[in-house]
This record gives structure tokens, sequence and C-alpha cells, in this order.
């Protein structure tokens, strides 16, 4: 299975505050999608190993626990209590640490597709609280996946 997500640029960017519990800067932002992708492939195993394997064609992706790829896979996991093994594959146009929020779009775009995968249903509002704990830009991100 495999899904594109869309990189998105700030028009506007105004840090407004520290907040403190999350370790994050409250921002007023004005964003823009742009036609500039990613493309995120799961194949899934039939096994129960649980093992999730990531891979790129940029060596810059972590390919680790640190990926918000692997963090939105275990979250799901956890969070459904399902248990499975996938193969992960990111094909990236975006940038990587260019603030474009590739990262965060790859893990919108594997949570659409384990939502598909799983039938679980998860309604635009399920998915915003999902990863919102993940990634800062995370609600905003999957509010933009469902205007494409």
């Amino acid at each position: 299975m495999k899904k594109y997500n869309y990189a998105k640029i700030n028009l506007s960017l105004n840090v407004t505050n520290k907040n403190k519990p999350k370790d994050f800067h409250d921002l007023d932002m004005i964003n823009f999608v742009i036609n500039l992708k990613d493309i995120v492939s799961i194949k899934f195993i039939e096994n129960n190993d649980n093992i999730i394997t990531i891979s790129s064609n940029d060596f810059s992706v972590p390919t680790d626990k640190s990926n918000i790829v692997f963090k939105v896979i275990e979250k799901f996991k956890k969070t459904f209590k399902l248990s499975f093994s996938c193969n992960v594959y990111i094909k990236k146009i975006i940038p990587s640490l260019a603030g474009l929020a590739g990262g965060t779009g790859n893990g919108v775009a594997t949570l659409n597709i384990l939502d598909k995968k799983f039938k679980t249903n998860m309604s635009i509002v399920e998915k915003m609280k999902f990863m919102e704990s993940i990634a800062s830009d995370g609600p905003y991100m999957v509010a933009s996946c469902f205007a494409r």
C-alpha cells in the first residue's frame, strides 16, 4: 500500500510563547501545501515477529525508532492492540530537515495507510489527536491531507 504526502511552506511564522510541558514553541502561522511530495509504501508481512523496518532513497532519513513513521506504527499497534510486521519504504522528494513537514507528512501518510489496512475508520479529529503527541505540526498535516 502506498500514499503520497505533500510538503508545506510557512508563509508567515511568529513564535508567540514557549510551551514548557511539551518543549515546543507556540506559533501563529500561515501555511500553504505545495505540490512537492514524498511517497510512503508499506508492505505488510504475515508473521508474528512484530518487526518494523524502514528504508529510504535518502540516506539522511533515520531508519530507527526516532523516525516519525516508526512512532506512528508503534502507537497505532498499541492503540488498537495489533501485532504485525512491515517494511516501510520512504521515497524522499521533499528535502529533509528543510522545515517543509516532510517527516510529519510521512507519519500522516503512514497513519492513513494503517487506518485503511486495518479498517479502524478513524475520523479526522481522531487522527489529529493521534498525531498531536507525535509531531507538533501533526494536526495541521492531517487536515491538509484531507484537503487534497
